[in-house]
């Protein structure tokens, strides 16, 4: 089998809401799931789809709930085991049947203890059911050799659904659960949580040497330990159309820019601004930051005081698991001197990112900005906010 082939997995969660119209009340209603133990191998590659013993799930109370209560649900559980030593790459879906008749908008769901969503908000994909009209991704992951992943799905009708909304009396939710999945020998780092560098087209994956010397990076190896402090950092070109080989050298004059991935994080308050309570306690006032990454389907931590747990805002504000930074200030390119960096025009295509050059300087902020939005549109490029420098 070839290792790159996708594989979609004959496992199916039947998924059945009834609503009956009851006087101006809302009637019983029931979710049930139902599956096979299912199982695609190869030579190279095993996974498992195992459902916990008595999983199902069902709810006696025929009313919209809020989400306090939705997570407080009896959950489906289910379990994803990779059997083999090899990495794999796998996608949990919730397919909506064609014969379904409630709006996904009206249905929340929640994966284990992440972030609670309508089922319409989810990651939109194609249908791999014949009989689907939709198709929402819950979880993107990859499952490292001999390992598992178990799981908890909970689902309920919004809770500010009231009982004249004809959209919900009398309807049917109905969809299915598929698995698809694909060898995957791209390196990921257990302590990044999912979190690892997400490469676009035209960012160029890189190590860099003690002596600066570049290289372009396999990343079916280790290229980046954060757990070491060294970081995954990727290059643009100067011609695009060059392509280099895994490890092979990338010489300095064909590199326009260089970029280091900051994974998505959580970190512990440790003051608030309030610096005199640190005098007694901390020597010059020097404190240790803990930091856990967290990967954006992880319940967010909203802390406000001292030994609260934050996510840090730069990734909250636009649903990222990381962002790339330049590495170095940016400047102008072609300057051969502090005089001919200050140009102050907007000109996406004299920006330069790279070591022991001229910092562009003498440009408005409006200037700044639109240069940076259209340096590398398709890769969201923009000009920093305090945030992003603050993570």
């Amino acid at each position: 089998m070839d290792k790159k082939r996708k594989m979609v997995y004959g496992i199916i969660v039947l998924v059945s809401i009834f609503l009956v119209i009851l006087g101006s009340s809302y009637a019983f209603w029931k979710i049930t799931f139902e599956s096979d133990t299912n199982l695609v191998n190869s030579q190279c590659f095993k996974l498992d789809f195992v459902e916990q013993e008595n999983s199902n799930i069902s709810i006696l109370e025929g009313y919209p709930i809020s989400d306090e209560d939705g997570k407080k649900l009896t959950p489906y559980t289910f379990k994803i085991t990779n059997d083999c030593e090899a990495k794999a790459r796998y996608t949990i879906r919730l397919e909506i049947d064609n014969i379904s008749t409630m709006k996904e908008q009206y249905i929340k769901s929640m994966l284990n203890n992440g972030n609670i969503k309508r089922v319409s908000d989810l990651k939109v994909t194609e249908p791999t059911l014949t009989n689907a009209k939709s198709s929402y991704i819950l979880e993107e992951k990859v499952i490292n050799g001999k390992s598992e992943e178990e799981y908890e799905l909970r689902l309920w009708i919004d809770g500010v659904v009231t009982s004249d909304n004809k959209e919900v009396m009398n309807k049917t939710f109905q969809g299915k659960i598929t698995i698809e999945g694909n060898y995957d020998e791209t390196y990921t780092e257990s302590i990044l949580n999912g979190t690892d560098p997400v490469l676009k087209e035209g960012l160029i994956p890189v190590t860099i040497d003690n002596d600066g010397t570049v290289h372009k990076a396999d990343i079916t190896k280790e290229w980046y330990k954060y757990e070491n402090k060294i970081w995954a950092n990727a290059v643009i070109l100067n011609d695009e159309s060059k392509v280099y080989d895994n490890e092979e050298i990338i010489p300095e004059e064909n590199i326009e820019s260089y970029f280091v991935w900051i994974p998505r994080y959580r970190y512990q308050i440790w003051d608030n601004g309030m610096y005199y309570e640190l005098s007694d306690t901390v020597e010059n006032k020097v404190q240790e930051i803990k930091v856990v990454f967290e990967n954006k389907e992880t319940q967010l931590s909203k802390g406000t005081k001292k030994s609260d747990w934050l996510t840090h805002p730069a990734f909250t504000s636009f649903d990222v698991n990381g962002i790339w930074v330049g590495k170095f200030e940016t400047g102008y390119k072609g300057s051969t001197s502090t005089e001919t960096a200050e140009y102050n025009t907007i000109e996406p295509g004299s920006v330069q990112i790279k070591p022991n050059v001229n910092s562009w300087r003498g440009i408005q902020v409006a200037n700044a900005f639109y240069t940076t939005y259209d340096y590398k549109r398709d890769l969201d490029s923009h000009m920093m906010k305090n945030t992003e420098w603050g993570a």
